[in-house]
């Protein structure tokens, strides 16, 4: 319970002046007082609190932001698009070192995500409901029309729009 108060509301043996009034001048500096670690990342670990997905956050104009965001809007001068987010290089969320931000849309962050080979396929997506020779039986007793999709998700206790998907290789595509 400490450990998480910590992450969420930072550490409480930093001074701060008042917590509730940030100014940009203010977080850029925090954010550069961080000694960067051996891959160059400053990690914020106690500076600030973090959301739900480990990234660090301030109370900023009266709303609550990601300090990944106020860091690269000051580096682009401009505000991000709507449809914009800070995306890592580094792939690291609380890092705040502005040379590993670009702006980038989700679709972006996913692409990136998958170059990288960190995108999960198959039996390693924590949904998984079937392993590697399930999915190969399943299409290839539907290639030869033995059973229909209704059929195999039965045995197999799954849905059919699950063995649609298999069949049609849109999941498991990875998966000869």
């Amino acid at each position: 319970m400490h450990h998480t108060r910590w992450k969420r509301h930072g550490d409480p043996a930093i001074k701060r002046e008042n917590p509730n009034i940030n100014t940009l001048a203010k977080v850029l500096a925090q954010a550069m007082d961080i000694a960067p670690d051996m891959n160059g990342c400053r990690i914020s670990t106690g500076v600030w609190g973090s959301d739900k997905d480990g990234y660090p956050v301030v109370s900023f104009n009266g709303r609550r932001r990601r300090v990944t965001h106020l860091v690269l809007e000051h580096l682009l001068d401009r505000a991000l698009q709507p449809e914009e987010q800070a995306n890592h290089h580094c792939d690291v969320p609380p890092c705040v070192e502005r040379t590993h931000l670009f702006a980038g849309t989700h679709e972006d962050n996913m692409a990136d995500m998958t170059a990288k080979g960190r995108k999960p396929v198959g039996n390693a997506v924590v949904t998984a409901e079937l392993e590697p020779e399930q999915v190969r039986a399943i299409r290839e007793e539907y290639a030869r029309g033995a059973a229909t999709q209704a059929d195999l998700a039965e045995r197999y206790g799954t849905s059919q729009t699950n063995v649609s998907r298999i069949v049609r290789r849109v999941s498991w595509a990875h998966l000869v």
